[in-house]
């Protein structure tokens, strides 16, 4: 697996691995639905299947700005991803849609001398590697 033999897993907390592995393993058990619209965990899934808290969770954003993962856009929410008049969104109700995701693959490669990423990451990693 590329996510180890390019560095990922010496750059990565242990809640972006966390988040990752679940995304890899939902756009693997679901492929046809990550091709089209891309894969999501609902707050029931997140937790009662994989056991992870609203923090991990929100590993997704780091995954995204390291280029590993993108957030499908959607026109309901911020790009933060806060839902755009969130008090008249529900007061109609509304039905807030978890966010989705493509996984990118693995293919950026972090450089563990400048501890720069190398292929589609936007941002740089400071991180204390030798």
């Amino acid at each position: 697996m590329q996510f180890f033999t390019n560095g990922w897993v010496y750059a990565l907390t242990d809640s972006e691995i966390r988040m990752y592995m679940i995304l890899k393993h939902l756009a693997a058990r679901f492929p046809d639905s990550h091709a089209l619209h891309g894969v999501y965990l609902s707050e029931r899934d997140r937790e009662w299947l994989y056991g992870i808290s609203r923090d991990v969770y929100e590993a997704h954003l780091m995954l995204a700005k390291f280029g590993l993962i993108q957030l499908v856009p959607n026109p309901l929410r911020h790009r933060d991803g806060k839902v755009v008049e969130f008090d008249n969104f529900l007061k109609k109700g509304g039905v807030i849609p978890p966010h989705r995701f493509f996984v990118m693959g693995d293919s950026p490669s972090l450089n563990l001398r400048s501890g720069r990423c190398e292929g589609r990451c936007s941002t740089t990693l400071l991180v204390g590697i030798k």
